[in-house]
C-alpha cells in the first residue's frame, strides 16, 4: 500500500509539472543567417527575417527570449551564433528554436541529423520553421523534417553534377581550367563565350627555352635547379626552384616522355599464390629442421606469397603445414612430458613442431596443463 502511495504521488506530480509547461508559453530563441553571396538578396537579410521571426512568435504566443545570428556559409555548424543559442537550449534557458527557413539553420543532411539527434528528438527542445510551417513538437513534424532535409541535400548534390559536367565540357573543348601555367598568362583578349585567352608571357618563355635547351644537352634536373638557383631567377609565383618545378615543365614542354619518371628495368621476380606449391614446399623445409620464421622467409625469397598479403608469419606457416589436431598435440605433450620438459619448454616446442591450438589460445604453460590434465582423466576413465 505504501509503494501504491508513492507510485500515485510521482504519477500525480509529473502531470502536475507538464501542466505546468503547458500553461506557460513556450520560450523560443530566433536564428537568423545570411551568407556574403546572399545579403543584398530580398528576402533573406538579417532584418527581414528578424521581423518574421518577431511576427511569428506574437501571432502564436511564444515568448521570444534571444535572437542570435550569423553571417556566414551553412557547410557546417560550427558557427558562433548557432553555438550560443543551442548553448542557451542545453541551459534551459529556451524550450525550441525557431528559424525562417530550413536552409537558414543547415543545407547538409548529416548536420542536420546530428541536431536532431541531439537537440530535437528527445522531446526536450523542439524546432520550428516559419516557411515550412515545421514544428518538431509531433511525429507528423519531426517526419516532414527529414524529407526537406532530404530534398534539400540532392538539389545540393544536383548542383554540384551539373558543375562537374560542365567543367568536363569546358575541358573537351580545350578550355583551360584554374591558374594559368608557367609562362602564360590570361590576357585581355577573350573567345566567343567571354572567357579570357591563355597569352605567352615573354620573360618566362624566355626561361623556359633555356631549361629545354639545358636537358637536351644532357644536363641533369638537380644541375639545372641550381643553375637557376645560382642567377637568381624567379620561379613560379615567386618561389624557389626545384627538381618537380623542372620536370613539369619540361613535360608541358614535350621535351619528356608522359611519364615523368623513367625507372630502370629490372627483372621482376614471379610471384606464386599457389596455396599447394607453398604447403609442399613448407613441408620439405620443415622436414630440414627450420622454424616457422624462416619457413616463411624462405618462401618469400623463392616467390611463393601467402594467398592474401605480402607477408608469412609463424601462424599462417603452421597453417599452411596442416598442422596437427588437438588429440596428436595432447599425445605429443605427454610424450614430452615423460622426457622430462617443463610445460613453458612443452609450448615452445609444440609451437615449434607445427601443432596448433584451439582458436583464440596460445601455446603456454597453462594451456599445456589444461590439455595434459584434461587427457589424463580421459585416459583414467
Amino acid at each position: 500500500m505504501r509503494q501504491r502511495g508513492t507510485v500515485n504521488q510521482q504519477t500525480t506530480f509529473s502531470s502536475q509539472v507538464n501542466t505546468l509547461q503547458q500553461d506557460r508559453p513556450l520560450r523560443v530563441i530566433g536564428y537568423v543567417r545570411v551568407s556574403t553571396d546572399m545579403q543584398a538578396q530580398e528576402g533573406v537579410s538579417l532584418d527581414a527575417q528578424r521581423e518574421r521571426i518577431r511576427c511569428y512568435c506574437k501571432a502564436s504566443g511564444f515568448n521570444l527570449v534571444h535572437l542570435a545570428q550569423d553571417e556566414t556559409s551553412a557547410k557546417s555548424l560550427d558557427r558562433p551564433g548557432l553555438t550560443a543559442a543551442l548553448k542557451l537550449l542545453e541551459t534551459g534557458k529556451a524550450d525550441a528554436l525557431l528559424v525562417v527557413k530550413l536552409d537558414r539553420l543547415t543545407r547538409s543532411v548529416i548536420d542536420l541529423g546530428t541536431l536532431l539527434n541531439g537537440y530535437f528528438l528527445n522531446e526536450q527542445h523542439y524546432l520550428l520553421s516559419v516557411t515550412e510551417s515545421l514544428d518538431t513538437r509531433n511525429a507528423m513534424g519531426r517526419f516532414v523534417l527529414y524529407i526537406l532535409a532530404l530534398i534539400a541535400q540532392w538539389e545540393r548534390e544536383a548542383i554540384g553534377e551539373r558543375t562537374r559536367e560542365a567543367m568536363r565540357h569546358l575541358k573537351a573543348q580545350g578550355v583551360f581550367l584554374g591558374r594559368a601555367p608557367y609562362g602564360h598568362r590570361f590576357g585581355t583578349t577573350r573567345d566567343a563565350s567571354g572567357r579570357a585567352r591563355l597569352e605567352p608571357h615573354a620573360d618566362e618563355q624566355i626561361i623556359i627555352a633555356r631549361i629545354v635547351d639545358l636537358h637536351k644537352k644532357g644536363v641533369p634536373q638537380k644541375d639545372i635547379v641550381s643553375a637557376l638557383r645560382a642567377d637568381e631567377t624567379p620561379g613560379p609565383r615567386g618561389t624557389g626552384w626545384n627538381r618537380t618545378m623542372i620536370l613539369r615543365i619540361l613535360k608541358r614542354a614535350g621535351a619528356m616522355p608522359e611519364r615523368i619518371r623513367e625507372y630502370r628495368k629490372r627483372e621482376r621476380r614471379k610471384v606464386q599464390r599457389d596455396k599447394k606449391a607453398a604447403e609442399t614446399r613448407a613441408k620439405e623445409l620443415r622436414a630440414e629442421g627450420l622454424s616457422l620464421r624462416a619457413i616463411g622467409e624462405r618462401l618469400l625469397k623463392e616467390g611463393l606469397y601467402p594467398p592474401r598479403g605480402e607477408q608469412w608469419y609463424a601462424a599462417t606457416v603452421a597453417e599452411l603445414l596442416s598442422v596437427k589436431g588437438a588429440d596428436e598435440a595432447a599425445v605429443r605433450a605427454r610424450e614430452l612430458r615423460a622426457e622430462g620438459h617443463s610445460l613453458r619448454e612443452i609450448a615452445r616446442l609444440l609451437l615449434y613442431e607445427g601443432y596448433q591450438p584451439a582458436p583464440g589460445r596460445l601455446w603456454d604453460g597453462y594451456a599445456v596443463s589444461q590439455m595434459l590434465r584434461a587427457t589424463s582423466s580421459l585416459v583414467h576413465t
